[in-house]
């Protein structure tokens, strides 16, 4: 199994929906032959206590996903808020799922990195 540190790193935006989308930029000759893809991912929601508050949140969410396509660690390393926000996307986070990324022909390791807004709705 690879450590963390050998996965490859990635930056995703935040899906709006839960249909396949390819993540990342073109392959590098260095790059798995085939990149990962969302294929479920829950949009996090903001608790009821933050929303009552106002608050509104910016986070940089780090996912570390295994060669099945399951999110094994969410880590949280930074950003605005971060303790009202955490739960709240820490639970659907790790539901995520995709189709592995593969190099060569055998699925890989991988770790992305992703901004997360929390705006209050108007």
């Amino acid at each position: 199994m690879e450590s963390s540190a050998e996965c490859r790193r990635r930056v995703l935006d935040q899906p709006s929906n839960t249909q396949t989308r390819s993540l990342g930029a073109p392959l590098a000759a260095s790059d798995p032959d085939s990149q990962p893809a969302l294929v479920f991912a829950p949009k996090p929601g903001s608790p009821l206590r933050v929303k009552r508050q106002g608050l509104r949140g910016k986070l940089r969410v780090r996912l570390l996903v295994g060669t099945a396509g399951l999110v094994e660690r969410v880590h949280i390393p930074g950003g605005e808020n971060v303790e009202a926000f955490t739960e709240s996307v820490r639970t659907p986070l790790g539901r995520w799922r995709f189709k592995p990324g593969t190099r060569p022909g055998t699925p890989v390791h991988w770790a992305a990195i992703l901004p997360m807004a929390f705006e209050q709705e108007g």
